[in-house]
């Protein structure tokens, strides 16, 4: 009879054929979905903070693009070790349907097919500790190109690491760069593009340039429980020295 360990490892192996595949080949047809994952997951850390600490100032989600890397950031309830711990695994999420726009644990791994490295900051609210992950993309997906059958958790154990720094008491944010964006991805570093996609696909404001933005948005907040509409920072960064917001 096998034992609990050695049945999850077989799961494990398993797991090969449908996740990883998936991963190399992009969750998503078209790759730039996965900045728009990236968009949905800091929406809903937002919406976290506003239901946790309603007294708190929203600030918007910026999107920045310095050379070959994306950067998506959010100022709202972050990770702590417990959930940065699981960032390096598929399938841990706690989102309800209906309730949060994430792909429930697994659409975080998305951006592996568009760069070479994923890094993820993030620093808790109340907590004064910084925690970053890091998912080397590249060598992952080089792995799985040369060997067989893989053994899911081995591969992101061997790839994938996590450490920890002191930070700010009042620091709350997760900062994600998609670093070293691959060849066949390029096109993703046109703002103009992304601003345009994203107006149509992830949970902002309405443009305040519609003349009847400020009423929609106030029956919204009036009708809809919970409802919550982000604004949204776009930039781009020369070859100036890189600063984190």
């Amino acid at each position: 009879m096998q034992t609990q360990k050695a049945a999850r490892r077989n799961r494990e192996s398993y797991a090969y054929g449908s996740i990883l595949a998936a991963l190399t080949q992009g969750l998503y047809p078209d790759k730039k979905h996965a900045i728009r994952e990236l968009v949905q997951n800091a929406y809903d850390g937002l919406a976290l903070l506003k239901v946790r600490h309603p007294d708190q100032e929203q600030k918007p989600v910026k999107i920045k693009i310095e050379d070959s890397s994306i950067f998506v950031a959010d100022f709202g309830i972050g990770m702590g070790e417990q959930k940065m711990r699981e960032y390096r695994y598929l399938g841990f999420s706690e989102k309800v349907i209906g309730q949060a726009a994430g792909f429930r644990g697994i659409g975080k791994y998305a951006p592996v097919a568009l760069c070479n490295r994923m890094i993820i900051d993030s620093s808790p609210y109340g907590v004064p500790r910084r925690f970053r992950v890091v998912i080397d993309a590249a060598a992952m997906i080089r792995r799985i190109n040369e060997e067989r059958n893989l053994p899911l958790e081995e591969l992101l154990r061997a790839h994938t690491s996590i450490e920890d720094a002191p930070a700010a008491k009042s620091d709350h944010y997760t900062f994600v760069e998609l670093q070293g964006i691959r060849n066949d991805a390029k096109r993703y570093l046109d703002v103009s593009e992304l601003k345009a996609y994203l107006s149509r696909t992830a949970p902002l404001c309405l443009n305040p340039a519609f003349k009847h933005a400020q009423v929609i948005e106030k029956n919204l907040l009036k009708y809809v429980p919970g409802h919550l509409a982000i604004r949204s920072e776009e930039r781009r960064v020369g070859k100036e020295r890189r600063s984190r917001w």
